[in-house]
């Protein structure tokens, strides 16, 4: 029976409601076959749900340093435990189809890119601000907190972290250099933190999408980044990429700006259209 694997999940914001918008999509004779189909591919869906920040990792020597000795083996291991079982493949971000295609040889027919949607917790306050800046993200090197520390620092402003501790040495450090550390919090926090930022700051080396970039942008704050291929998928002329200390200057000294172009990109990006395309990925597989 065919299988579809999703590269990677969506992310659990809105997931339930994501699913139910796919299952009010299907026919009864597709969503039967489907309900049947995924009992049998779950470790599938299982070992690819974790292959985002994976690909280049195992693919490229550059990469390497980026990513922990578990996390490398974990992606090793989940590609060969899929190694093209799947029908087809859901894609985040047109960057991660490229991957999948160039890295591992998928077809680029048989991978369908369904962008994440935005909570609508996170919508624009009224228009002030709090003088901090915000990161949004796993504390992970990967993700390069200290570089947004060093653009709070040149701007002489706080930084406030907020995302799991994965690694506790950077975030001793952190708080030692001054950052507000704050680690996994409720998404009604969250939402505050992002409409009271005075910019939302990611530095981050490799990303698959950037889910706190499109939440923020959704908030009205405007978003600083590298230069990294997905980062400006999601932001488009809405973010300010590269030096992220630079970046802090020229965002805020055009804050409006930038946090209209932001709330606009946001908007392009709903559950319901993701819904609709993996609804249409399954109609075609399983017919």
């Amino acid at each position: 029976m065919p299988s579809v694997v999703m590269f990677p999940m969506p992310s659990a914001i809105s997931f339930a409601d994501a699913c139910a918008l796919v299952d009010a999509a299907l026919e009864d004779s597709v969503r039967s076959r489907l309900i049947a189909d995924l009992s049998r591919s779950k470790p599938f869906g299982r070992a690819l749900a974790r292959l985002r920040d994976h690909l280049r990792a195992n693919s490229f020597d550059g990469f390497l340093g980026a990513f922990d000795h578990r996390t490398r083996q974990d992606g090793f291991h989940a590609l060969h435990d899929w190694d093209g079982k799947a029908d087809h493949v859901l894609a985040v971000s047109e960057r991660t189809k490229r991957d999948v295609v160039e890295l591992y040889g998928v077809p680029a027919e048989k991978v369908t890119v369904t962008p994440h949607g935005v909570d609508p917790a996170f919508a624009p306050g009224d228009g002030t601000h709090d003088g901090y800046l915000l990161f949004v993200g796993a504390v992970q090197a990967r993700k390069d907190p200290l570089a947004a520390l060093e653009a709070a620092e040149a701007a002489g402003l706080p930084l406030v972290v907020a995302g799991p501790e994965k690694e506790p040495e950077l975030v001793r450090e952190l708080r030692a250099r001054g950052a507000d550390v704050r680690g996994w919090v409720e998404t009604t926090e969250l939402a505050q933190l992002y409409r009271r930022a005075a910019a939302f700051v990611l530095p981050s080396r490799y990303e698959g999408f950037g889910v706190p970039v499109l939440e923020a942008m959704a908030s009205g704050t405007p978003v600083v980044l590298s230069d990294d291929e997905a980062l400006r998928e999601v932001a488009g002329d809405a973010g300010v990429y590269g030096d992220v200390s630079e970046g802090v200057r020229t965002a805020l000294a055009d804050r409006d700006r930038y946090a209209r172009a932001g709330v606009e990109r946001a908007s392009r990006f709903t559950w319901e259209e993701s819904a609709r395309l993996t609804a249409e990925v399954y109609r075609g597989v399983l017919s």
